[in-house]
């Protein structure tokens, strides 16, 4: 009995390892398959993420004054580039991607249209901002004429100009006729002098030039940037995926075969145990020492002087060339590394993050840090790593540390010539304590941010709009304050960043929706929350916004989300549903900020937007600023055209606040109406006098 009990487990023993065997065999195998599946798709996000940018730019190009439009011809080049080399991979399992293929060949066939269409783009581009360029210069010299009726031309112009901006703003190659009684007027005028004359006749050319071609330069413009190229992309990834299925499904059965083999299992238990002993001292991919090691080396030693060494461009070279092309790059570098150091004696190597290296030396073995240094920034920066058929070059920032914990201090070194943008390397110093109080400093806001979120200290301040029609306020803006333990005002620009960085905006953005919202249920008074891109895109605040919504269902037809235009506002698509939904709850759309940072007329056109809050850059010196009146006046004539209300912001005292009433703007927000107070005013009006 005994002796079958012993044959059944050596048998047992070795059916499973050559179960193990086989299956690790396969699984050995098809692992080469998963990976090139993988390549393949992370090829199709690289070509999105790529026409993304150059759409991107292509919008960049058409809006502003001054625009590289090479990077675009560079973008679409690099576009074809990739697409021909993801046509060839797909293409090598024909049988197995029928599918993606016919896909690829369709995203192929619009690329080939659009290159006509970038050339096409980059001509009509030039003439139009050409002729939008020159346009306000001419009406400018015209109304300069001593003789002319100033008041009446310079409506007229204003006019102009606003009816052009909305041609050009809001894509509608119908527009044209806006401004025919204005054209017709300037071509009936008579001028009185030659120069006059002159400039009465370029104005015109321009106009005509701006009116017959911007139609064909608008539907080219449409053409280059609808998503129909990326909707393919984001099917092929889709199908690729599901006709690769079953390489996921034999691995998992092969995986699964693999560990019913018990010696083998024992074995690879073994080869994983040593694998892992290995791997706690050693960087798998590079061969150098890793960061766990270096931790245990440098935090005593008082001997050694520690060099951080980070690769700038390393990021670029993952986007560009791939994941598998940075590997690559790492291990040339360490190689390369060795090179560099091996006449220092007792040199230790490690490879410490994803581009970050670090070298150890003994204090006796170099005399002069910052030459050492600045060799190996020569070395970096003038050397060529090659890779395949790719020369590749890179930027290096080194932190220096002869003080312990080398580690800390030597990437607090780090971390400081990064900032500076002049330094390729620092040495930790008296300065950059300064520089890691910053950071501490930093900690320290986001501390006490914590805890004032827990303890309910993040509070919002109210501050009035008013109606300058009526002279009465009638809403308040939301404006988060923070106190901290000894209940002192923390300003919001202390803050507000490091809540960015620390990943707590959303929860600030939480906490006014929900106390203004709880403020304002039994008050009669419009109120106006502020609302960042970043918080649109966040799953979590939108979730809350929605919830507060449906819990406060009469709050929405007085309430207003201001959004932050001064972020840029990139992903429309997006930001475009969050108003759809908020609307159909009654909710209001201001743009906070309007006239700075992005400024775009073409947000209002795509958001839907009912309020335009004009910025204070523009608000503060209206009264003494001549172009700054004649901008506004420019964005209140738009407004209006499109039934959208303005607000001046920062209005201080009264010849502000007379001067923006007397431009037609419909509310004023500032010190000289109200400071921000702690609770609203249960009170629905407030009469200007002068001593607010």
């Amino acid at each position: 009995m005994k002796r079958y009990v012993n044959t059944y487990i050596c048998a047992t023993i070795i059916l499973g390892s050559l179960l193990s065997l086989f299956s690790g065999y396969f699984i050995i195998n098809m692992e080469q398959n998963y990976r090139n599946s993988l390549n393949i798709v992370n090829s199709i996000e690289m070509i999105a993420g790529l026409e993304s940018e150059m759409n991107r730019k292509i919008l960049e190009c058409s809006y502003l004054t001054y625009c590289n439009e090479d990077e675009i011809k560079i973008d679409f080049d690099k576009l074809q580039i990739y697409t021909e080399k993801l046509f060839k991979n797909m293409n090598i399992y024909k049988k197995r991607h029928k599918k993606s293929l016919a896909l690829i060949k369709e995203y192929r066939k619009i690329l080939k249209e659009k290159k006509k269409e970038i050339s096409s783009f980059i001509n009509y581009n030039s003439s139009i901002k050409v002729s939008l360029g020159n346009i306000p210069k001419l009406i400018l010299k015209q109304t300069d004429i001593k003789h002319l009726n100033k008041d009446r031309y310079l409506q007229l112009y204003t006019n102009i100009l606003a009816n052009l901006l909305l041609m050009r703003n809001n894509m509608n190659m119908n527009m044209s006729g806006i401004t025919e009684k204005d054209i017709k007027f300037l071509e009936i005028h008579k001028p009185d002098s030659e120069l006059d004359k002159l400039i009465n006749y370029n104005l015109l050319k321009y106009l005509e030039n701006f009116i017959k071609g911007y139609p064909v330069y608008a539907m080219i413009l449409k053409n280059l940037t609808n998503i129909q190229s990326l909707n393919i992309l984001k099917n092929l990834k889709s199908v690729y995926q599901k006709e690769n299925e079953y390489i996921f499904t034999r691995l998992f059965t092969m995986s699964i075969l693999f560990f019913i083999g018990i010696v083998s299992a024992v074995f690879f238990i073994i080869f994983y145990i040593r694998r892992v002993k290995k791997a706690s001292v050693v960087d798998n991919l590079t061969g150098l020492y890793n960061r766990r090691t270096l931790i245990n080396e440098s935090y005593n030693n008082k001997h050694n002087i520690l060099f951080i060494i980070d690769i700038g461009d390393f990021k670029h070279i993952n986007n560009f060339y791939g994941i598998k092309t940075g590997d690559e790059f790492l291990k040339i570098f360490g190689k390369k590394l060795k090179e560099w150091v091996k006449k220092y004696k007792k040199a230790k190597l490690y490879r410490i993050g994803s581009d970050d290296f670090g070298i150890l030396l003994p204090k006796y073995n170099i005399n002069e840090p910052i030459k050492f240094a600045e060799y190996l920034i020569r070395q970096i920066e003038t050397g060529e790593f090659k890779i395949g058929q790719l020369n590749l070059s890179v930027t290096g920032t080194i932190g220096i540390s002869t003080e312990t914990p080398l580690l800390e201090k030597a990437d607090i070194a780090l971390k400081y010539a990064k900032a500076d943008s002049r330094l390729k390397f620092a040495v930790y110093n008296n300065e950059i304590m300064n520089f890691e109080k910053k950071i501490d400093n930093n900690m320290k806001v986001l501390k006490d941010l914590k805890k004032a979120l827990e303890s309910g200290k993040v509070v919002p301040y109210y501050q009035a709009i008013m109606d300058n029609k009526t002279g009465l306020i009638t809403k308040y803006e939301c404006l988060v304050r923070m106190f901290n333990e000894k209940n002192e005002t923390v300003p919001p620009g202390e803050f507000l960043e490091v809540a960015k960085k620390g990943k707590l905006y959303g929860e600030l953005t939480k906490c006014v929706v929900e106390k203004s919202f709880h403020h304002f249920k039994d008050k009669p008074c419009e109120f106006s929350v502020n609302l960042s891109v970043e918080d649109i895109l966040d799953t979590s605040v939108k979730s809350y916004i929605f919830d507060k919504l449906n819990e406060y269902p009469e709050l929405a037809k007085r309430l207003t989300f201001e959004i932050l235009e001064t972020e840029g506002i990139e992903n429309f698509e997006m930001v475009s549903e969050f108003i759809q939904n908020v609307k159909q709850y009654g909710v209001s759309i201001a743009i906070d900020d309007f006239g700075t940072g992005y400024s775009n007329f073409s947000y209002l056109l795509q958001l839907n937007v009912d309020y335009i809050k004009i910025d204070a850059s523009l608000i503060k010196n209206i009264h003494t600023d001549k172009n700054s009146e004649i901008i506004v006046k420019t964005i209140v004539s738009f407004a209006k055209k499109l039934n959208m209300k303005t607000v001046a912001e920062f209005v201080y005292n009264e010849e502000v606040y007379r001067k923006v009433k007397e431009i037609g703007i419909e509310y004023s927000q500032g010190f000289f109406i109200s400071k921000p107070i702690p609770t609203c005013l249960n009170m629905e009006y407030m009469l200007i006098n002068g001593d607010n």
